[in-house]
């Protein structure tokens, strides 16, 4: 946390506190299908992509999902979509896409 909050010091650092533990808890090195290819969804899908972030794993796969993915992209960088502005822009994407604005 040291390391980040030395090179990014306009992060707050709770915030790096939260991020940290969420992807010590989700990240793997590689990606893993066995967990997706053992359930089917049926519920439409949308992804909310932050500006710079590669495709996510479940883009470029169908088999888990009645229909492929929609995706919607952000203005807002990985991190950025964490704080004030970029939680409003993100509530107001998922407003949008569930036809509430």
């Amino acid at each position: 946390m040291t390391f980040v909050l030395d090179r990014l010091p306009g992060l707050d650092e709770q915030l790096v506190r939260r991020i940290t533990r969420i992807v010590g808890e989700t990240y793997e090195f590689e990606y893993h299908f066995h967990e997706l290819s053992m359930r089917r969804l049926d519920a439409p899908v949308t992804i909310f992509k932050a500006a710079g972030d590669d495709c996510s794993f479940i883009e470029g796969t169908s088999s888990y999902s009645a229909a492929s993915p929609t995706v919607i992209d952000l203005e807002g960088d990985h991190y950025s979509v964490l704080k004030r502005h970029g939680v409003a822009e993100l509530v107001t994407a998922i407003r949008t896409s569930l036809g509430l604005n």
